[in-house]
């Protein structure tokens, strides 16, 4: 884009002016229809714009972190899975993307009126999926759910503790 152009847009004028920023360089990390997030780069106006090595750089970073979300997450993510860690616990238990939301959602103590509000589904299809969780974690009712859900963390926790040390 040409200076003057970046000059007249307003989140230049708004938001990047603010912080210095001229010049922004930016990939979308995204594979099979599903956006993982985005990557940017950015500098300021005396630095020049990004060159055609830095953009090669650049682009060969998204590819590789294309293929990397996708093996990882072929479900994609959401912002439940920042609460803790999900491989474990959605690899343990092959729970699908929207049970993964149930479970966070009975984690941090919603009710199930509540989910179901959340989540936009009838309370009939809600108890569908927590059935279908408690099939896969082998339970049969919410204690044993959170006592496996917190094994399956602590396993987590362990393993990666034991992989930092060697």
């Amino acid at each position: 884009m040409p200076p003057e152009v970046i000059e007249q847009s307003r989140i230049h004028q708004e938001w990047e002016s603010r912080m210095g920023i001229f010049y922004t360089a930016t990939a979308c990390i995204a594979t099979d229809g599903i956006l993982f997030g985005t990557i940017s780069l950015m500098r300021a106006k005396e630095q020049g714009n990004f060159s055609d090595e830095e953009m090669r750089i650049l682009n060969e970073v998204n590819e590789h972190l294309c293929n990397r979300f996708r093996l990882a997450y072929p479900n994609g993510v959401n912002r439940f899975m920042m609460d803790c860690n999900v491989d474990s616990i959605i690899a343990t238990y092959s729970l699908s993307q929207r049970e993964w939301e149930v479970c966070s959602l009975l984690v941090k103590g919603m009710s199930r009126a509540e989910i179901a509000d959340s989540l936009s589904i009838s309370k009939n299809t809600l108890k569908h999926h927590v059935a279908s969780i408690y099939r896969k974690m082998h339970v049969s009712n919410g204690m044993q759910f959170f006592a496996a859900f917190n094994r399956a963390l602590k396993n987590n926790d362990n393993s990666k503790s034991d992989s930092d040390i060697t």
